[in-house]
C-alpha cells in the first residue's frame, strides 16, 4: 500500500453529485477538518455491510451489550462479570464461545450460554462439490434464476456460507469434555431453536425473553453480558442520495444489481462490492471471488476484457 500513491486514508467520503457539467460524478471528502473534492467517470462502493443487531436491545448497546465485532474491544470488560450470553450460530459465534471457554472452570457463579434460533451448530460445507458453487458458473446461474426462486434457495444454502468450521466445533466439544471430566457439571450451556424476544433491563443486569420454537414455549435468563454474533446487514449509503435517480431501484425497493455489479442507469458508472446478495448470490461477502469481482468490473470500465474472466471451471452443471 505504501507504493501506491493514490490511496487515500482517513477520508469520509459525505456526498457524491453527479455534475452535468463535466459529466463525471464529484465526491465530497472529508479528511480531519479539510474538505476536499474529487472526481471521477466511475465509482466503485466497496464499503461492506454493517453489523445487525435486533431493534429492540440498540437502547442497551454499550460495554455490556454489543455486537461481534467490537468483541475485542470490549474483552477485557468480560473477566469481571459472572454469566455471558452469545446469541448466534456462525462462525463469529463459534470463535467468541470458544474463547470464552477458555476461562471456564468449577466455578458455578461463572455462567456462559451460547443460544441460536437455528436448527443446529452445524459445519460449513467445505467437500468439493460445494465449493463449486463458490464459481463463476454457478454466480451466472443463480443470477439468471427468477427473484422468487433465488430468495428460496438462498435460504437453502445457510451452510455454505453461514456454518462453523469443522475443526472448531471439535475443539469446542474437546474442550467441554475435559472440562467435564475435571469439573463434573459444568457452568456452560448450549440452546438451539431458541428465538430471543425481547430485553429488558432489571437489578443491573440484562432479562432475556427467550421463546422456544419446537417446545413453543417462552422462557427468560439473565445475563451480565450479552454478545450478539448476528451477522451484517445491507444499508444504502448516504453519501449517495444526491444521485438516486441515477441509480436502478426494483420495485420493491431493492438494488437492481447488473451482472457487471453496476447499479447506474447506464450500466458503466456505479459499481458495487458486497452488496449483490440478492441477486448474485451466497458469494457476494466472499473474499476469495473478489479477485472475479473486480476482473469484471474492471473490464467494464475500459470496455474490453483487459482481465480474462474464467469460465467452465466446474465440473458439474447448474441447470439445463
Amino acid at each position: 500500500a505504501s507504493q501506491l500513491h493514490n490511496l487515500q486514508f482517513n477520508c469520509l467520503v459525505s456526498s457524491v453529485i453527479y455534475d452535468y457539467e463535466k459529466q463525471c460524478y464529484e465526491l465530497q471528502i472529508t479528511n480531519g477538518n479539510e474538505q476536499t473534492k474529487c472526481y471521477a467517470k466511475h465509482v466503485v462502493c466497496g464499503i461492506g455491510t454493517e453489523p445487525f443487531i435486533p431493534s429492540f436491545c440498540s437502547k442497551f448497546l454499550g460495554k455490556t451489550v454489543f455486537h461481534s465485532s467490537s468483541y475485542l474491544c470490549q474483552k477485557e470488560n468480560l473477566a469481571q462479570k459472572n454469566s455471558v450470553v452469545v446469541i448466534g450460530s456462525g462462525q463469529s459465534a463459534a470463535e467468541i464461545f470458544f474463547d470464552l471457554l477458555q476461562k471456564v472452570s468449577g466455578d458455578s457463579q461463572k455462567q456462559l450460554s451460547w443460544v441460536t434460533r437455528s436448527k443446529g451448530f452445524f459445519p460449513m460445507d467445505y467437500s468439493k462439490l460445494a465449493l463449486e458453487l463458490t464459481s463463476p458458473d454457478y454466480i451466472k446461474h443463480f443470477y439468471h434464476l427468477q427473484e422468487h426462486k433465488k430468495t428460496e434457495v438462498l435460504q437453502s444454502q445457510s451452510m455454505l456460507y453461514k456454518g462453523i468450521n469443522f475443526s472448531l466445533i471439535d475443539r469446542i466439544y474437546d474442550r467441554m469434555y475435559e472440562l467435564a471430566e475435571d469439573f463434573g457439571e459444568i457452568p456452560v450451556r448450549l440452546l438451539t431453536n431458541t428465538e430471543l424476544r425481547n430485553v429488558t433491563q432489571k437489578n443491573g443486569k440484562y432479562l432475556l425473553d427467550f421463546f422456544h420454537l419446537h417446545q413453543e414455549k417462552h422462557y427468560q435468563q439473565s445475563a451480565d453480558i450479552v454478545i450478539f454474533a448476528t451477522g451484517y446487514q445491507n444499508t444504502f449509503p448516504d453519501f449517495f442520495a444526491p444521485v438516486k435517480e441515477r441509480i436502478c431501484w426494483k420495485d420493491n425497493g431493492d438494488l437492481d444489481i447488473a451482472f457487471n455489479y453496476s447499479i447506474d442507469v447506464n450500466g458503466s458508472e456505479i459499481f458495487v462490492q458486497n452488496a449483490e446478495l440478492l441477486t448474485h448470490g451466497f458469494n457476494a461477502p466472499d473474499l476469495g471471488m473478489g479477485p472475479h469481482r473486480n476482473a469484471i468490473i474492471i473490464n467494464s470500465i475500459l470496455g474490453y476484457e483487459y482481465y480474462q474472466v474464467e469460465k467452465n471451471v466446474a465440473f458439474q452443471d447448474f441447470g439445463v
